[in-house]
């Protein structure tokens, strides 16, 4: 596999470092490379490459497996691993874990590059339908796509929360949980909600005691002026108390247990594996509209603050029901799907 394994437990990483498990249990032997060299992970099938071109050039000439599966969102990495299957005939898939692509935009090489990868790929997995269409709609043979969202349950254990995470959840009656892998914008807005978050807190506060946990990696904050920004913002609230940043490399499934909902309030998405994490855990969650969204999800109008208000103090004056609704909702699994692939691609039956 070519990508970042967790941690950094971006929704990704999880997927990697959780899809080598499937793998493994059902007996297919699996290295990791992370060509970006960003991993913290001392997975021992994680190999962290710290010259990507000179790794390129040697893995060319020595690859031994028999599948190279790519998750980087990298187009030349993406097209030198797809050279390299075409060449010395091994099979390839690809993941794409978001699409937020416009062809129109991209310069004439990397239109080129995204045009071999997606004509000579053998298996294309793409996360929603949203992915899909776009795919398609680049000239993508629609037989060649699997439309297979990532999320993966959890297989290890649960880990452990900080001290001062636990203080914070036991200082509130009720928990509300965010993530973010980074704070990019899209379209001018920004990307993951989190003003909306803050927005969010400060006018839930004035009614009830929830205490919102935002969830990024130190190494995924790509802009500290915004970041600074938001934190003077909660200040000007005044609700330091209620907002609470966590930084550390934590499964977020351990924030999760100890929440009572989950919000996901992002302007562009691809499945949102933090939403089925959420609903798969038994934790009500609230969605923006941007994208299909697992079932059991709670929509709201993509940066609507007032309608992401309104949602969330139904979900709080009912929750007991909301909970109750998602128990008796299928448990989503994707395992056997990935599973069919690997065989699919190998020619075997299944």
């Amino acid at each position: 596999m070519i990508g970042s394994c967790a941690p950094p437990f971006g929704g990704i990483e999880v997927h990697i470092k959780r899809l080598a498990d499937v793998l493994e249990k059902s007996g297919i032997k699996v290295t990791i490379y992370d060509i970006e060299n960003v991993s913290e992970s001392s997975d021992r099938r994680l190999k962290k490459i710290a010259r990507a071109k000179l790794w390129v050039l040697w893995y060319f000439f020595t690859i031994k497996e028999d599948i190279i599966h790519v998750h980087t969102l990298s187009w030349k990495h993406r097209a030198a691993m797809t050279f390299i299957s075409k060449v010395r005939r091994k099979k390839i898939i690809l993941t794409f874990h978001s699409f937020r692509y416009e062809i129109e935009n991209m310069g004439f090489w990397e239109k080129k590059l995204a045009r071999y990868v997606l004509k000579n790929a053998d298996l294309i997995i793409a996360v929603s339908e949203k992915v899909q269409e776009k795919l398609e709609l680049w000239g993508c043979s629609k037989d060649k796509i699997r439309c297979i969202n990532g999320f993966l349950p959890q297989t290890a254990g649960k880990g452990i929360l900080p001290e001062y995470v636990m203080e914070f959840i036991a200082a509130h009656e009720m928990i509300a949980s965010a993530n973010g892998s980074n704070m990019n914008f899209y379209r001018g807005e920004d990307l993951y909600g989190l003003d909306m978050l803050v927005e969010l807190c400060g006018r839930i506060s004035q009614k009830y005691d929830v205490g919102f946990i935002y969830c990024i990696s130190k190494g995924y904050i790509n802009n500290l002026d915004y970041y600074e920004h938001i934190k003077d913002v909660i200040r000007e609230k005044g609700i330091e108390d209620r907002f609470l940043f966590v930084h550390e490399n934590l499964e977020f499934e351990a924030v999760l247990k100890k929440s009572n909902f989950f919000i996901r309030p992002t302007n562009t998405d691809g499945y949102a594996l933090s939403v089925a994490e959420a609903l798969y855990s038994g934790v009500p969650s609230i969605a923006s509209d941007v994208s299909r969204r697992p079932i059991g999800s709670i929509l709201f109008k993509t940066r609507d603050s007032e309608d992401l208000y309104q949602k969330t103090v139904e979900l709080i004056d009912n929750i007991e029901e909301h909970e109750k609704r998602l128990n008796n909702l299928p448990k989503e699994e994707n395992t056997e799907l990935i599973l069919k692939v690997y065989k699919d691609i190998l020619g075997k039956e299944g």
